[in-house]
């Protein structure tokens, strides 16, 4: 039940940024710091897909 409401969420019912109910999934206005970079490129494709 939980991964079809996220399903929806995420494919349904977001369009836009604006949509979003929080600003968790929003990225900065500055750049990412380098560390940060290195650490995502470590993270499995199927996890940041």
């Amino acid at each position: 039940r939980v991964h079809v409401n996220v399903k929806d969420y995420y494919g349904k019912s977001l369009k836009k940024t604006s949509d979003l109910k929080t600003n968790a999934c929003m990225t900065p206005a500055q750049p990412t710091p380098a560390f940060i970079r290195d650490a995502l490129m470590k993270v499995h494709p199927d996890v940041s897909a």
